[in-house]
C-alpha cells in the first residue's frame, strides 16, 4: 500500500487554502480529484522502483513496470535503442504538419516504428490515432529532457 500525506497548500493568486493529499508520486487535492504532479523517472537515477515493487534489472527495463504490463518490459529505457523518428524530424506532428498545422501541445514517438503525432492534449490527438490504427502499442515523449514510456493496451507507464 502507498503511504498517504495530508497537507494544505494555499493558491497564489487568491490565497485560499485547500487541502492535498502526497499519494506516492502523485498529489491529489482532495475532494476535486485534480492530480497535480506526476513523478518522472530519469535515466541513472538510483530509484526506479515503482508500486509493483520492482526495479531495474540487468537488462536495462524495469522488471516491476514489466509485471504489469508485458509490453513495457520488451521495450528498453536506453532512448538510443529507440526507432529514430521515420519521417526524420523528431520535433513535428507528421499527421499536423502534412495538414499545415504548426501547433501541438507535446509529442510521442512510436517505439515500433518510429511515427511522431501529437498527444491526447492536442487537438487531433495523431499518437492515439496511430496506436488505433496501427495497433503499435508502446510509444514514449519526444519532449525534450523526457523518458517516460506509455503503453495504450494496459494505460501503464514506464
Amino acid at each position: 500500500m502507498t503511504a498517504t500525506t495530508a497537507t494544505s497548500n494555499s493558491d497564489a493568486l487568491t490565497g485560499e487554502t485547500y487541502p492535498v493529499e502526497d499519494v506516492g508520486a502523485v498529489r491529489v487535492v482532495r475532494g476535486t480529484g485534480i492530480m497535480v504532479g506526476m513523478r518522472i523517472f530519469r535515466r541513472g537515477s538510483d530509484d526506479r522502483s515503482d508500486s509493483a515493487g520492482g526495479g531495474s534489472s540487468s537488462s536495462g527495463t524495469s522488471t516491476g513496470t514489466s509485471a504489469r504490463c508485458p509490453e513495457l518490459g520488451t521495450y528498453g529505457i536506453d532512448i538510443n535503442a529507440d526507432p529514430g523518428p521515420r519521417m526524420g524530424d523528431i520535433g513535428a506532428c507528421e499527421e499536423c504538419t502534412q495538414l499545415g498545422e504548426h501547433h501541438w501541445a507535446h509529442l510521442r514517438i512510436c517505439l515500433d516504428c518510429g511515427h511522431v503525432g501529437c498527444c491526447d492534449s492536442s487537438p487531433r490527438r495523431h499518437a492515439t490515432a496511430h496506436f488505433e490504427e496501427s495497433g503499435h502499442p508502446v510509444m514514449r515523449s519526444a519532449e525534450p529532457g523526457e523518458v517516460w514510456r506509455w503503453c495504450f493496451l494496459h494505460e501503464a507507464m514506464g
